[in-house]
């Protein structure tokens, strides 16, 4: 058994990469996954929050901190979103 060792002390075991094609999924449906977050408006504006706070933080208007604060904000603000969609499925499928 091949095993990755990562900075830190960390191993992986390649396997765990293959995971996808073990479950069934194959590689036009990654690709549409893929296209899906590419259409998603909830992505660009998370990814443009993120590069909001990242060039107010490279032109020194917000410090360290609260540039850390504005990407878990984003990141929060994204998975919230992301959840409330897929309960709203899942409600309409029953």
């Amino acid at each position: 058994m091949n095993v990755i060792i990562m900075p830190f002390g960390k191993c992986i075991n390649p396997a765990v990469f293959n995971n996808s094609y073990k479950k069934g999924i194959n590689m036009s449906q990654q690709i549409s996954k893929i296209q899906a977050l590419l259409q998603s408006r909830k992505f660009w504006a998370a990814l443009i929050a993120a590069i909001s706070a990242a060039s107010a933080y490279a032109l020194g208007e917000i410090s360290a901190w609260q540039f850390i604060q504005a990407l878990v904000a984003v990141a929060a603000s994204y998975a919230t979103g992301v959840a409330i969609e897929d309960a709203g499925y899942h409600i309409g499928s029953k």
